[in-house]
């Protein structure tokens, strides 16, 4: 069951849990109590709460069904206030529920548009993988890939699962050598990373490009690409996680020189917040994976944070997008791509991220940051 609870106080709480179509049926009851329509909230939406439920008015529930262009898609708010009364509880939840819709897979995002396509005949989906990974490296124009290019969700997580579930079993071996190609270059390890912070022994595995220099990173990186031997990259740690969690579990690496690339010391300071405050919250649920950030210069029209899983850890990639953003939808950007690194802990026994995504778990992470920030 993917829950989150807001504070440990377990009589004031938030929870987001699956729904199902049950919900919507006749007589249908949560909680004990039956449920009344609620307008404005997703295609349909009943809220399941007041004295007569089980818990006495201390908890509602709001449940709401969202169609998709991959069918629809259900969940249930809970709301645990007992100062408040189910009004004021239903306020809660619909916030949360209309701050998060927009999030949900539509005809609006990179997945969707790799389906869609495919569907119409216009490509495979090994040609439409490698596209998109194109696209997300720099190499191919968002003309040529996007139905839509004004993204709803510029998330490009379910693109990275997706391709890594057509390597173990696609039937293009041509569109798999494209996309083991394109996923080295979109992906940085920990040790990529210390080799070129001069904080490591030096390594000669391939990567994720230096995007803003439009080459591919290898043995002797800062040397080649900023005509120095110098180290590159610097790493920025956070006491507080350190001291918590251990240190190095959370990490974010920047370009030296990095303000000529548009990010700005407000950008580093509200990562560090984000990081911090997603962080404390999911680890409360369980041991996280190994969080390294990585500061992009790419401009181009992808993703904002992308977490590639890489031998247990967890890579997230910030891209020039954000760096328009507002602060709360910057944090709030970083607290879902974190909340993909925690869906291990948070997933139900036995499921996991994966191809196209099993609708709850891959959303679950988008559940989370409308309720940390």
């Amino acid at each position: 069951m993917c829950l989150h609870s807001l504070l440990a106080d377990s009589e004031v709480f938030v929870q987001i849990q699956p729904g199902g179509p049950g919900d919507f049926e006749p007589g249908a009851t949560v909680i004990g109590v039956s449920g009344e329509p609620v307008a404005a909230v997703g295609d349909e939406a009943r809220w399941f709460g007041g004295e007569d439920s089980e818990a006495g008015g201390d908890v509602g529930a709001l449940s709401v069904r969202q169609n998709t262009s991959i069918g629809a898609i259900y969940f249930r708010i809970f709301v645990g206030r007992p100062d408040l009364d189910s009004g004021a509880q239903l306020e809660i939840a619909k916030t949360l529920a209309l701050a998060a819709l927009p999030r949900f897979p539509g005809d609006a995002g990179y997945v969707n548009n790799i389906l869609l396509k495919e569907e119409a005949g216009e490509w495979t989906r090994g040609e439409g993988l490698v596209a998109t990974l194109g696209l997300f490296a720099g190499e191919v124009e968002a003309t040529e890939v996007l139905l839509n290019p004004e993204l709803v969700d510029f998330d490009g997580t379910g693109v990275i699962l997706m391709a890594r579930e057509y390597l173990e079993d696609g039937p293009d071996d041509e569109a798999k050598t494209e996309i083991e190609r394109l996923l080295e270059r979109l992906i940085l390890s920990r040790e990529r990373l210390e080799a070129m912070a001069g904080i490591g022994p030096p390594t000669t595995a391939r990567g994720l490009q230096p995007i803003f220099l439009g080459k591919a990173l290898g043995a002797g990186d800062c040397e080649d690409n900023h005509g120095a031997p110098a180290p590159c990259v610097l790493e920025v740690t956070i006491g507080e996680l350190d001291e918590m969690f251990g240190e190095g579990k959370y990490s974010i690496w920047v370009e030296e020189g990095q303000s000529q690339f548009g990010w700005t010391d407000n950008h580093l300071l509200w990562a560090k917040e984000a990081m911090t405050e997603s962080a404390i919250a999911y680890e409360a649920e369980g041991d996280m994976l190994n969080v390294d950030m990585w500061f992009s210069a790419f401009k181009g029209p992808h993703t904002t944070a992308s977490p590639l899983f890489e031998g247990g850890d967890c890579f997230i990639a910030l891209h020039g997008p954000m760096q328009n953003e507002e602060e709360s939808v910057f944090k709030q950007n970083i607290a879902a791509a974190m909340a993909h690194c925690a869906l291990p802990v948070l997933a139900p026994p036995g499921e996991e991220e994966g191809d196209d995504c099993e609708i709850d778990i891959c959303l679950s992470s988008e559940f989370f940051w409308p309720v940390l920030f």
